[in-house]
């Protein structure tokens, strides 16, 4: 299982993952799993947005 010791430790967990995973483990953790999940709705959307950018600019049609 996935834990945020064994995150922490990773030498594939980006630096940004890790900083922000140290800084959430100093916080409430109810408060900390409110706030992401309003960050990946808004991460979501950005690259959905982006995906669709690039779609459009590639000529890319959705689909399989």
């Amino acid at each position: 299982a996935l834990t945020a010791e064994g995150l922490l430790a990773s030498p594939s967990a980006s630096l940004w993952l890790r900083g922000c995973l140290a800084s959430a483990l100093e916080r409430d953790p109810v408060d900390v799993a409110n706030d992401t999940e309003v960050l990946a709705r808004v991460l979501t959307s950005r690259a959905d947005a982006h995906n669709a950018t690039q779609a459009a600019r590639y000529g890319i049609r959705g689909g399989c």
